[in-house]
């Protein structure tokens, strides 16, 4: 068994650094054969832009522009047939939808007076994102229920029941049944 002392310890250090430097002289010391792209580089480098790029649509999916609910109803009331919908009210948004007025930020709320009719605008500003999931579930589940009241005998109302809209972008859910349900989505997306 052999000691190491200071001066062997810097002779096999010495020695082993001579060696590697022989080497690389016989190898080629070029930087850039050093750091060759490979093919697995590459494919993870594309992986990982790819899942950033995915990672910013989604971010943006849910992205709405915080505006003022007079202005969506401004706007939700220059289509055809709102204005002539009533005003259910704080009972109306409680009976319907199970939404309490003091937890959303705002709303605005037209049905039709008459039972038989299906036409209905409701846009919820939720507090948060997170809220507003909330609030989407509700709008569904009055939808499902419009459906289980008209099946069987409301043609016609099953009809604008399933080209209804109930989506949620950001803090805002809506729900818009009738015949212009798809203008008053357009309308709404315009703004947020």
């Amino acid at each position: 068994m052999k000691l190491n002392t200071k001066p062997n310890i810097l002779s096999d250090f010495s020695g082993k650094l001579n060696g590697n430097l022989k080497k690389n002289k016989n190898q080629g010391t070029s930087i850039l054969s050093d750091f060759k792209l490979t093919g697995s580089l590459i494919i993870k480098s594309v992986m990982v832009i790819f899942l950033v790029a995915y990672l910013g649509c989604l971010y943006v999916s849910d992205y709405a522009a915080d505006v003022s609910m007079d202005k969506i109803s401004a706007a939700l009331e220059q289509v055809s047939g709102v204005t002539d919908l009533s005003e259910p009210g704080v009972s109306g948004l409680r009976r319907f939808y199970q939404i309490d007025e003091n937890d959303i930020d705002s709303y605005f709320f037209r049905k039709a007076a008459s039972p038989m009719s299906v036409d209905e605008v409701l846009v919820v500003k939720a507090n948060s994102s997170s809220e507003a999931s909330a609030y989407l579930e509700a709008a569904q589940a009055h939808l499902e229920s419009q459906k289980n009241i008209f099946e069987g005998y409301g043609t016609d109302q099953m009809a604008l029941l399933g080209e209804a809209s109930v989506e949620k972008r950001g803090a805002y859910v809506w729900y818009f049944c009738g015949k212009n349900a798809q203008e008053l989505r357009q309308a709404l997306l315009s703004m947020i």
